[in-house]
C-alpha cells in the first residue's frame, strides 16, 4: 500500500466505477463552500464516500475546506492495508466525520466490512443511525464530553 501511487489508486477507483475526483468536485462547488464546517461535514457524510475518493482529494482542498491533513488519511490507508492485506477498502468503505472543533475536523474514520464482503458498506442501515447523530462540534461544549458517543447515543445508555 505504501508503494501504491495516487495514479494507481485513481485507476483502481475508475475501474470499480467510481469518480476519484468526486469529493474534489464537490468541495469546489460554491454552495458547498458557503456552508459552515459542520454543514459541510454532514453533507459529506451523507455522500458515503469510499476511502479511495478521499485519498484522491488534493491536500490543499482537504486542508482549506475541512481542516484535514492528507497525510493522516494516507497513514490510515497504510495501517489498514498492513492489517488486512486487502485493497477492497479503497472502494468498499464509508468515510465518516464525527467531531469538529471550530474550524477543523478532529475525528473521522471509515466504516468497513472487512475482507471479501459481498455487498457495499454504503448500504448498511447502521450507518444511517450514525449519520442521524450528526457531526459534533466540540467548540460548543462548556463542560465534560465523552468522546466516542454522540449525544443521542449517550442518552440511550442512561
Amino acid at each position: 500500500m505504501s508503494k501504491i501511487t495516487d495514479k494507481q489508486i485513481s485507476l483502481i477507483m475508475k475501474q470499480m466505477g467510481f469518480d476519484p475526483l468526486y469529493l474534489t468536485k464537490e468541495l469546489r462547488k460554491k454552495h458547498v463552500q458557503k456552508m459552515t464546517l459542520k454543514e459541510r461535514c454532514e453533507y459529506i457524510n451523507h455522500m458515503r464516500l469510499p476511502f479511495g475518493i478521499v485519498r484522491c482529494t488534493p491536500h490543499r482542498l482537504l486542508k482549506k475546506w475541512l481542516g484535514m491533513d492528507l497525510l493522516s488519511v494516507m497513514n490510515f490507508g497504510i495501517n489498514f492495508y498492513r492489517k488486512s492485506k486487502d485493497l477492497n477498502f479503497l472502494f468498499n468503505s464509508c468515510f465518516h466525520i464525527s467531531h469538529i472543533d471550530g474550524s477543523e475536523v478532529i475525528d473521522y474514520g471509515f466504516f468497513t466490512l472487512g475482507e471479501n464482503a459481498e455487498y457495499s458498506i454504503a448500504t448498511e442501515k447502521r450507518i444511517d443511525e450514525v449519520l442521524e447523530e450528526g457531526v459534533i462540534d466540540l467548540s460548543t461544549f462548556d463542560g465534560d464530553y465523552i468522546v466516542g458517543f454522540g449525544p443521542k447515543t449517550f442518552e440511550k445508555f442512561k
